[in-house]
């Protein structure tokens, strides 16, 4: 296929031969592909998210897996690139020329809205052009330490302790049945407790 044959020389044996596992056990979902892009996830022991985007003769490629930002390019993106090759998608111009494979780090318009099951949409046109990244919209204001502390403060007063466990003081009788043990052959073993009153004498002891 010709994804398959271009990039080949840019992933590592290894990381093909697991990237080819996860694709034939269909753990790979196209979420949308076509001649200049593909977005996909790729499950195993977590779900990845993996964007493909093809600018001419250039296939710029992200996963935010750990490998991929610390390594090189990992198995989820070639088990995509599998999955978009059967597809026949990222084809380009349909020119069949050289394609060179470039690592996209920092996707723009990448973050948690790529999560939403609901959107499929895509950082890269599809002539191959940047989307304007979306803002990220502003973090709520920073709580001032003084007003933290008075917070503190109130919930601590407000506080109320828990009332304490009464301690009971008990006594607890093992009695063997005599009479038991000697027909049955074993030993038959009765249990009873008795408690202190709160005058300080015993109460009568029970089961």
């Amino acid at each position: 296929m010709y994804l398959e044959r271009q990039l080949t020389k840019d992933f590592a044996p290894g990381i093909r031969q697991r990237g080819f596992g996860l694709f034939t056990s269909r753990m790979v979902t196209l979420l949308s592909g076509d001649q200049w892009e593909v977005s996909a996830r790729v499950g195993g022991s977590k779900v990845q998210r993996v964007e493909l985007s093809r600018q001419d003769d250039e296939l710029y490629v992200f996963c935010d897996c750990a490998f991929f930002e610390t390594e090189a390019p990992c198995k989820h993106i070639w088990a995509t690139i599998l999955a978009a090759d059967q597809k026949t998608y990222l084809g380009g111009a349909g020119d069949g020329g050289t394609l060179e494979l470039v690592e996209d780090f920092e996707p723009e318009g990448f973050g948690e809205e790529f999560y939403d099951d609901d959107q499929e949409s895509f950082p890269w046109t599809s002539a191959g052009t940047r989307r304007a990244a979306i803002p990220a919209p502003p973090k709520p204001p920073k709580i001032p330490a003084w007003q933290k502390l008075l917070q503190e403060m109130n919930n601590e007063a407000g506080a109320v302790a828990a009332p304490a466990a009464r301690r009971v003081e008990r006594e607890i009788y093992y009695i063997i049945d005599a009479d038991s043990t000697i027909s049955n052959q074993a030993v038959c073993l009765k249990v009873e407790n008795r408690e202190r009153l709160q005058n300080g004498g015993w109460g009568s002891r029970s089961p």
